[in-house]
């Protein structure tokens, strides 16, 4: 039972990494903590005329969404967090999502008793304040995080079911590739290529005799380099040789592509789902 457990929350969640996403997400959080606030009316807001207490709701949902988009900002480019690869799972998501709650009960905290003066300002009353907020949030967000979790799973499960990649051709000869990096360029078999992973300025190119290149350079331009050979870019950090693709499966966060005599698995996001249905879809 335990085992089980430990294995749901270590499943690989869904999130993204993009702007617009992120956006998006921090106005969802302060649209729903301003809609709580506004038709509960807690901390005496009830005794306000309506208008008041609206705008001082409306107050606490930009508060959140500010607080909402410099956190998730801050966990990308100073913590490194990888919302959309694999590593980021369930438990990880849940963490960061009750760190994201502590931070929001702190300012709304803050704002309530330095500006406004609703309630005094004590350590005892923050202390008291988050832990409310965190009880209260708890069940709300596991089950929210539940349902989405398994409701993307079974989506890309059965898309991944649909695709047929039986009449794939096996891979076929290609010309030597001089890729143009940061430093010098190197010369290799396109048919040899089994897929690349990026990580900021540096790629590394993994091969079909189970060697592997690091380059310096960056996944747009090898991109645009390898795509006349045949090569697809699949997810911010991949391009594949869909040549190798042996079997597709799919869980919470997209698609997953197995390769032909490689233990490797290669993500693909949602950006790019079409791209490689296009491609594989026979």
């Amino acid at each position: 039972m335990v085992s089980k457990v430990i294995s749901f929350f270590n499943q690989p969640f869904p999130s993204s990494v993009d702007l617009r996403s992120q956006v998006r997400e921090g106005f969802l959080v302060g649209l729903i903590v301003f809609g709580i606030l506004f038709l509960l009316r807690p901390f005496n807001l009830i005794v306000l005329p309506l208008n008041q207490a609206f705008m001082i709701c409306l107050i606490f949902g930009i508060l959140t969404t500010i607080v909402s988009l410099a956190y998730n900002s801050i966990s990308i480019v100073v913590l490194g967090y990888e919302y959309d690869k694999p590593s980021w799972t369930f438990s990880k998501w849940l963490f960061h999502t009750l760190m994201l709650i502590i931070f929001i009960s702190l300012a709304n905290f803050l704002l309530m008793s330095l500006v406004y003066g609703y309630m005094p300002f004590t350590w005892m009353g923050l202390v008291a304040q988050t832990y409310a907020t965190l009880i209260v949030g708890l069940f709300p967000l596991i089950l929210f995080g539940t349902v989405t979790m398994l409701t993307k799973e079974r989506h890309y499960s059965k898309l991944a079911a649909e695709l047929n990649i039986e009449d794939l051709a096996e891979p076929t000869a290609r010309e030597e590739v001089t890729l143009s990096t940061l430093a010098n360029p190197i010369t290799l078999s396109a048919s040899n290529i089994l897929y690349v992973e990026a990580m900021q300025n540096y790629a590394t190119i993994y091969l079909k005799d189970g060697h592997s290149e690091m380059i310096r350079t960056t996944i747009k331009f090898l991109s645009e380099q390898l795509s006349q050979f045949g090569m697809i870019r699949t997810h911010r950090s991949y391009l594949v040789n869909p040549d190798a693709v042996s079997k597709v499966t799919g869980n919470a966060q997209g698609l997953k592509l197995s390769l032909r005599d490689s233990e490797a698995i290669v993500p693909v996001s949602r950006k790019y789902i079409e791209v490689v249905r296009d491609h594989l879809d026979g």
